[in-house]
């Protein structure tokens, strides 16, 4: 939280995509014949910047969400100190740090949050690698002494408090750490990006065949939670983008659009972590008994849920917006999802209980 940064618009529009817009041009003077004849190319062009500008953000968010959720799974395992969606938050705040604070790739090419490659790299990669939902789900489930697979002895029900609050403490300490650490490393060495265009080109035709892949490879058992991820993710990624970019100007101290996506994708995981791992009401079995339905729920959770919420671009809208503003913008973010876990996850495990999903 940066109490120095200024409280405007502006600022967050020159380092978050979202954010970004551009100025009236002379054209949109024109005479409304003249202005007509002259926006044809120019709506043409246009769609075609919106279409390149997809397909990166699908490449980015392919790579993002198989990042997330192999280094979950890296650091998951008996005995450890912290570990699970912390390290994802972490990492995609280091290079969002470094992004935000990087000049010289994008010199000459105007302003950097215009720039389709640095989407992709914030909003697309960034965003997808970090998860909100998930960090709501894993201070739940501490709180509440269910995690999958073990079972503490809380001395009692209160100290679900404090692991609620030791799991946010962390979180957000580690993320936020982890965007000055990488503005800090980008000002030591400052890349220029070579072959921009090249680049940009090839990651658009990727993100097509990436998509394209993903799909064909579905029938695949053993890695169908990973693959259902990849397919549902960039759709995730483009909701989140256009909720941001709509949204975010219209309060400039809160930011409307990453919060509703955060609280949107902390409603569906509820509901989908309440479908894998809930019990039948009569206690006769669980809710889903499918391996195939507990993979495309898994896929539901990490590929969209995951993707469409974010922490790398909360941290930095924390950053960015003047205190107390920022604390207020995420004390009511934090809170509200919690309380819609609650809701729905918690109210269902006190009453019917919750087991460990089928294909955990």
């Amino acid at each position: 939280m940066n109490s120095e940064a200024p409280e405007n618009e502006e600022s967050l529009s020159h380092i978050l995509p979202e954010n970004h817009s551009t100025t009236e041009s002379k054209q949109d003077k024109l005479p409304i014949d003249s202005k007509q004849y002259e926006n044809q190319p120019k709506a043409q062009n246009r769609i075609l910047k919106e279409l390149k500008l997809l397909s990166i953000l699908t490449f980015f968010a392919i790579i993002g969400v198989l990042a997330r959720k192999g280094i979950v799974v890296l650091t998951t395992y008996d005995g450890v100190y912290v570990g699970g969606i912390i390290w994802a938050n972490f990492t995609s705040c280091i290079i969002m740090g470094m992004l935000i604070q990087s000049n010289k790739a994008w010199t000459g090419r105007g302003p950097k949050a215009s720039q389709p490659l640095y989407t992709g790299l914030t909003t697309g990669f960034c965003g997808t690698f970090s998860s909100f939902s998930s960090l709501i789900l894993e201070s739940f489930v501490k709180s509440a002494n269910i995690s999958i697979g073990k079972n503490y002895n809380y001395p009692n029900g209160a100290y679900g408090i404090m692991e609620f609050a030791s799991v946010i403490i962390t979180q957000m300490s580690v993320s936020i750490a982890g965007l000055h650490f990488g503005k800090h490393l980008i000002k030591q060495y400052d890349p220029i990006l070579p072959y921009y265009k090249v680049l940009e080109t090839s990651i658009v035709i990727l993100g097509i065949l990436s998509w394209i892949a993903v799909i064909c490879l579905i029938s695949i058992k053993n890695w169908r939670s990973w693959i259902f991820a990849c397919i549902v993710s960039p759709i995730a990624c483009w909701t989140r983008y256009y909720a941001s970019k709509y949204l975010n100007p219209k309060i400039k101290s809160f930011p409307m659009g990453t919060f509703f996506v955060n609280i949107f994708s902390t409603f569906i995981m509820a509901i989908l972590n309440l479908l894998n791992r809930g019990k039948l009401p009569n206690g006769s079995g669980r809710i889903v008994n499918s391996v195939l339905s507990c993979h495309m729920i898994q896929g539901l959770e990490d590929g969209y849920c995951g993707t469409l919420s974010t922490v790398s671009t909360f941290v930095v809208e924390l950053y960015t917006i003047k205190s107390p503003k920022s604390y207020r913008y995420g004390f009511i973010s934090i809170i509200v999802a919690f309380i819609m876990m609650l809701l729905i996850l918690g109210s269902y495990n006190w009453t019917n209980g919750l087991t460990n999903p089928l294909c955990s």
